[in-house]
């Protein structure tokens, strides 16, 4: 007689967790259709080559934003302008906001991650080549104090003259590349006004 093969078990870590805020404009008001991001951040322990999902989603006509189905870890929550392409013509609405190191504790929803909203700057500038003529063509990031881009407002390339722009950038110090193939310029910080444009030079080396 054969003995009846034992049903195997498997047990799944399932997310559970939830994290959710409210956006407000620089004057108080709800901002609807505001662009938010999640990233999951390393940690001690994670496995070597883990790759955390970008998590998206935009603020309702309230202001409230929400993300379900999250594992336990640290997040970067990333709050940006109007969903799309179209402010890079005109310019957007608000400066990214960025808050950093929040703790998701397994079982524990986190609410309450308010963003206050603030009015962007910009900064302005030219790339010169090795040669010290203006340079067309180069990448140019605006990055904040963790390292990481400015979201879709810190990056332009530099156009005719090596002129650039950067828009939407958050009150505050800001440091700034150009970057043409494997050569690239020194980080330069730049101080950043609101409704202000500030003005930088880069020379690739």
């Amino acid at each position: 007689e054969v003995a009846a093969a034992e049903a195997a078990r498997h047990d799944f870590e399932l997310p559970t967790m939830t994290l959710s805020g409210l956006v407000t404009t620089p004057d108080g008001a709800a901002a609807d259709d505001v662009s938010v991001v999640l990233q999951r951040v390393h940690a001690p322990g994670d496995e070597e080559g883990t790759i955390y999902d970008t998590l998206n989603t935009d603020t309702g006509e309230d202001g409230r934003y929400r993300f379900e189905n999250l594992s336990a870890g640290t997040y970067t929550l990333r709050v940006g302008d109007q969903s799309g392409w179209g402010w890079r013509s005109r310019g957007p609405r608000y400066a990214q906001a960025v808050v950093s190191g929040l703790v998701l504790q397994e079982g524990k929803p986190l609410a309450g991650v308010d963003v206050q909203l603030e009015l962007p700057g910009t900064v302005r500038g030219v790339v010169y080549g090795a040669d010290g003529e203006p340079l067309r063509g180069a990448w140019v990031q605006a990055l904040g104090a963790d390292g990481m881009e400015i979201g879709g407002a810190g990056n332009s390339m530099s156009g005719p003259g090596g002129r650039f722009v950067l828009r939407g950038l958050p009150s505050g110090t800001v440091r700034v590349v150009a970057r043409e193939g494997e050569a690239s310029s020194d980080e330069v910080e730049v101080k950043v006004y609101a409704e202000q444009d500030s003005e930088v030079e880069l020379r690739i080396r």
